[in-house]
Order: structure tokens, then C-alpha cells, then sequence
């Protein structure tokens, strides 16, 4: 029942930094976090639960057991101008949900095809057991705006939401496409959304299209976070009923 409720409560996971800009030499720390509308509790760094935690900046990667972890998440260490790219990937955890907090969830993340589905086998009315896997990212950038364009770049994750413009030159009232890949292909029909973590809201949805592509509007300056789930069959394990990936990044607009 408690991991029912939190799945209900506490639904998007995301990484931000304190800053989203910095000097040559300075540390910017960076804090994990899950909840809804960009409005949670701080997570913290645990190694056995973490596949990949990482910043990928100009003069390389840093890996968390090399250094990048602290409390309570990570930070960054600016050593050169350019951008730092932080990423996150745990080791997937398993859920079992009541069908009615599994209804919520899913019709809340445009994931209607898992109802259709549990119909179809007589499984509605049943439990939902799933694995999931969270894949947050988001970016600190020294020196010149035209350095955040590498932030356009895929990062090698199994599910990944890749802006189309520099995040660093966007302003207020711009729209923001962004593309969906799932194993480094386009992913189609994925609900991607957008939240406003001053208003504490979700201010826009918009499926992906054929090339994985999705445009949100950005109407008000503040922090953003973009966001989306796959939700899969698990075929090929009989303990489990699906599997789910979620994306999300967390950027400035000025």
C-alpha cells in the first residue's frame, strides 16, 4: 500500500543544480528529487541503486565514485568554460499497484494502450506489477551561451528526451521541440510534458510524432522541467506485467 501511494504522490524524478550558470572554478551542487509537479522531497546518491551517475563536461566524464558524488546528490566542478552535462540512471525498482492507482497513473501520463491491454487479457481488475527506470538529466554552462548547444546532443541513454534548440538561448513565450528516442530510435505517441517549478504546475502536454518530435510552449520565465514515460509489456519476464523508462531535464529559461 505505501508503494501504491508514493507511486501516486511522487511520480516524476528529476536531477537540478543549485545554479544553471558558473564561473571557471566554481562548484555548483546538484540535488536529485521525486514528486509531481515539480514539487518533491531530495533523493539521495545511493551507489548499489545507481547504474549511471555522471557529468560529462569539456574536459571529460566524472563518474560519482570518482568523485562527482556528495551530499546529498553530486556536484559539479566547473574547470573550464563550456557545458556539463549531468546524468542519471538507477538499477530499476519493482512496483505492485492496486488498479485503480494504476488507472490514475497511466491516464495521467498518456499511457491508455496498458488499460486496453489489461482488458483485452481480463487483467483489469487485477494488480499491475512493474519495474521501473529512471533516466534524469540536466546541464550547468560556463562561459559562452553557444557552448549549451552541445546540450542538443543525445547522451546514450535508453530513454532520452534531446532538446532541438540550445536550452541557454531560449527566452519566454519561445516554444521548445524536442524529440523522443527510445535505444537511440524516434519514439512515437510518447506524451511529452512540461512544468513550471515557481507555479508548481504542469503548463503543457504534446505527443510525439513519427520522428519522436514534440513542441512545448514556455510561456513564462523559471525553471522547467521536461518530461515523459514509455510504458512496455514485460514479456519476457513472468514475475512482471510492464516495464516503464522515464526521461526528464530540467533547465533555466531567463
Amino acid at each position: 500500500m505505501l508503494m501504491a501511494i508514493t507511486s501516486a504522490s511522487a511520480h516524476e524524478y528529476w536531477i537540478e543544480p543549485q545554479n544553471s550558470r558558473a564561473e571557471a572554478g566554481e562548484t555548483v551542487p546538484v540535488t536529485m528529487a521525486v514528486g509531481q509537479d515539480f514539487v518533491g522531497s531530495t533523493q539521495i546518491y545511493i551507489p548499489d541503486n545507481t547504474v549511471r551517475f555522471d557529468v560529462i563536461g569539456p574536459e571529460g566524464t566524472v563518474s560519482a565514485d570518482a568523485g562527482f558524488a556528495a551530499d546529498p546528490a553530486g556536484r559539479v566542478v566547473v574547470g573550464a568554460p563550456g557545458l556539463y552535462t549531468v546524468v542519471f540512471q538507477n538499477t530499476g525498482n519493482l512496483i505492485e499497484l492496486d488498479p485503480q492507482t494504476f488507472e490514475t497513473y497511466v491516464r495521467r501520463d498518456g499511457l491508455e494502450h496498458a488499460l486496453a491491454a489489461r482488458a483485452a487479457a481480463g487483467r483489469q481488475d487485477m494488480q499491475a506489477r512493474e519495474r521501473y527506470t529512471r533516466f534524469p538529466k540536466t546541464w550547468v554552462l560556463s562561459g559562452d551561451v553557444s557552448a549549451g548547444a552541445a546540450a542538443t546532443r543525445p547522451v546514450n541513454m535508453t530513454f532520452e528526451l534531446v532538446p532541438q534548440r540550445n536550452p541557454f538561448a531560449l527566452s519566454a513565450g519561445e516554444s521548445l521541440r524536442v524529440q523522443a528516442l527510445y535505444r537511440g530510435l524516434p519514439l512515437r505517441g510518447v506524451l511529452v510534458q512540461a512544468f513550471h517549478k515557481q507555479t508548481e504546475r504542469r503548463v503543457g502536454t504534446m505527443r510525439s510524432d513519427g520522428n519522436g518530435m514534440a513542441t512545448l510552449e514556455l510561456p513564462i520565465a523559471g525553471r522547467w522541467m521536461i518530461s515523459a514515460v514509455h510504458l512496455i509489456p514485460a514479456d519476457t519476464d513472468p514475475d512482471l506485467d510492464w516495464e516503464s523508462f522515464w526521461a526528464s531535464f530540467v533547465f533555466d529559461l531567463p
